[in-house]
């Protein structure tokens, strides 16, 4: 059965600027968790150090303070062009698809607004995330468990 189009109303988000579809998306990779923040180097209080007020930062993209200050312990401050697009609609809870290379993170650019919406001391199931291999869903939750750690009590599991 051919996958559904996907609605128009939705964010597409593709950092190449040629034309892609939904069904072209890169889902075979996964990002480690250090790749996937932006540039750790400069480590602050979520403001960028240079005077650039137009500067996209973490801070900025409206993540709950509690994951804010995770990638912040965590060294992070300016997210990727993916994290930028995609975090903002994913807060709002939008329907986005993003389609970007190995490495750019999308793994937080959607496992961080997960982690905002999900409810800590919610014990029943309250996110899936699919993969197509082992390898990506073992990655994807180990990810997902350094943001949790470090700013919310939930528990992330790899089924396979």
């Amino acid at each position: 059965m051919p996958a559904p189009e996907p609605d128009t109303t939705d964010d597409v988000l593709d950092e190449d600027p040629t034309p892609t579809t939904a069904a072209a998306q890169e889902t075979t990779t996964a990002d480690a968790p250090r790749e996937a923040h932006g540039d750790p180097a400069a480590v602050s209080d979520g403001e960028p150090r240079d005077e650039d007020p137009d500067a996209v930062t973490f801070a900025r993209l409206g993540l709950p303070d509690e994951l804010l200050q995770a990638v912040t312990r965590m060294g992070y401050v300016t997210p990727t062009p993916i994290q930028a697009e995609a975090i903002p609609p994913l807060l709002a809870g939008r329907d986005v698809v993003g389609i970007a290379q190995t490495g750019t993170g999308k793994t937080a650019a959607f496992g961080l607004p997960l982690l905002a919406a999900v409810e800590a001391g919610e014990r029943d199931v309250q996110a899936l995330v699919l993969a197509p291999t082992r390898e990506l869903a073992v990655q994807s939750a180990q990810a997902l468990e350094d943001f949790a750690s470090r700013s919310r009590n939930v528990e992330v599991v790899a089924v396979y």
